[in-house]
C-alpha cells in the first residue's frame, strides 16, 4: 500500500473492485473520508480527472471510509 498522496486513490480502487468481484456490478457510489475527497480532488487527480471520475461514480464524504454501494443497499 502506498504511503503518499496516492494511497487514497488505491483505497478507492480497491473498495470499488471489492464490490464488483462480490457482486458482478458497478457501484453508484463510494462513501470515503472528506480529507480522502480533498486529497484526490487536489492532489491526485486534479479538477478534471475528478470531474470525469464524479460524472461516473458519486463520491460521497462521509466519517465511514471507504465503502463502495449501490441505489438497492448493497455495499
Amino acid at each position: 500500500m502506498p504511503n503518499g498522496g496516492d494511497k487514497n486513490f488505491v483505497r478507492l480502487c480497491a473498495a470499488i473492485d471489492g464490490f464488483r468481484a462480490r457482486y458482478k456490478a458497478w457501484p453508484t457510489a463510494v462513501r470515503l473520508f472528506p480529507t480522502a475527497l480533498i486529497d484526490l480532488r487536489d492532489d491526485v487527480l486534479g479538477a478534471d480527472a475528478f470531474e470525469k471520475l464524479q460524472s461516473k461514480i458519486q463520491l460521497v464524504p462521509d466519517e465511514a471510509g471507504m465503502i463502495a454501494e449501490d441505489g438497492t443497499g448493497r455495499r
